[in-house]
């Protein structure tokens, strides 16, 4: 196996159990600590530091038929939240555990530059007619203002996880949010 430019190691364990908030109460306890949580439903999506009200909102969203995905993470941990073949899932990635997985960490510009507000639960970043919202507690940690222009975008770090095939070929086979930055 060659070695590839900015690879790394880290011992890392992956849990899969059934949804369920007492479920997820007992796999968050790691990600209390400077965590976020993005959560896609289905008339749009919130980025927000995370909060124990959103277990309760993830679980409306469940019963009314709105939740696509959610995910809550911190810089070690992550759990997804998803429906496979009609039932919902989750799946908890927790670094500094595990087995031994050789991963790359990559950036990616959460779109947006101009923060809008549109009642005092609801704000977004605004740019060339897409909207990104975002939660109050994201608003307060990166000290946004509205109508500000920000001088450079909010950056979403994502965890790739790669393993290879019997002939060498690396894949990824998973990823993670590890943490947004300003």
């Amino acid at each position: 196996m060659q070695s590839m430019r900015n690879i790394n190691i880290i011992n890392s364990e992956i849990k899969h159990f059934e949804f369920s908030i007492n479920n997820i109460i007992e796999n968050i306890q790691n990600i209390t600590t400077d965590s976020f949580i993005v959560i896609w439903n289905q008339s749009n999506f919130i980025i927000d530091s995370f909060n124990n009200k959103y277990l309760e909102e993830i679980e409306q969203l469940k019963e009314d038929n709105q939740l696509l995905e959610a995910r809550i993470f911190n810089f070690y941990n992550e759990i997804r939240i998803f429906k496979r073949l009609g039932n919902w899932l989750c799946v908890g990635i927790f670094d500094n555990k595990g087995t031994e997985k050789e991963y790359f960490d990559a950036c990616q510009v959460i779109s947006g530059r101009k923060l809008m507000k549109t009642d005092s639960k609801k704000a977004y970043l605004f740019q060339m007619g897409q909207k990104t919202f975002l939660g109050n507690n994201l608003i307060e940690k990166f000290d946004l203002k509205e109508g500000e222009e920000l001088k450079s975008p909010l950056i979403l770090k994502t965890r790739n996880y790669i393993d290879y095939n019997e002939i060498g070929q690396c894949r990824i086979f998973l990823t993670r949010m590890v943490e947004i930055t300003k």
